[in-house]
């Protein structure tokens, strides 16, 4: 079977968000067995920075296939414009020498009003010999993976509408 189990607690409190999650899935075809994520964030009038940490096991149900993640995010609101960065690192697989990678992205978004966003991104990975990261996941349309050890960049544009 494929079972799965999550587990996630948050605290929010004034300008502080701190939160931890567990996953586990029984026999993964593409996810790591056993998932830990913890996240912070503060926000300081117009500035917001978030940090985020990941430990993943035996991805693809591989043992050994371990991973750890890390990332930093920046915000910074003017007026009715909300800039952002983030850096993204992940180290290689224990099982597979140099295949990490590093990605930053850049970004800002622009309210037209309490439902409409509109915005642009600008994201480049830099893989590692063996690494093979997009600079997406998919969730705008479909990913593209790039060869081994090559870097990978993209751009995007949109506006998110609220109903």
């Amino acid at each position: 079977g494929k079972d799965a189990y999550s587990l996630g607690v948050a605290y929010s409190g004034g300008p502080i968000m701190v939160g931890g999650a567990y996953e586990s899935f029984k026999n993964p075809a593409s996810a790591y067995r056993t998932l830990y994520r913890l996240a912070a964030q503060y926000k300081a009038g117009p500035v917001r920075v978030a940090g985020q940490y990941q430990q993943g096991a035996d991805k693809a149900n591989v043992t050994g296939a371990d991973r750890m993640v890390y990332g930093l995010g920046l915000s910074y609101t003017i007026g009715a414009a909300v800039l952002k960065g983030q850096y993204y690192a992940a180290d290689s697989l224990d099982n597979k020498a140099d295949s990490g990678a590093t990605m930053y992205a850049i970004g800002a978004d622009y309210n037209l009003g309490k439902q409409t966003t509109v915005y642009a991104a600008y994201a480049s990975t830099d893989n590692d010999t063996n690494g093979s990261f997009a600079v997406n996941a998919g969730g705008h349309g479909d990913s593209i993976t790039p060869k081994a050890g090559t870097g990978a960049s993209g751009f995007s544009i949109g506006m998110i509408q609220k109903f």
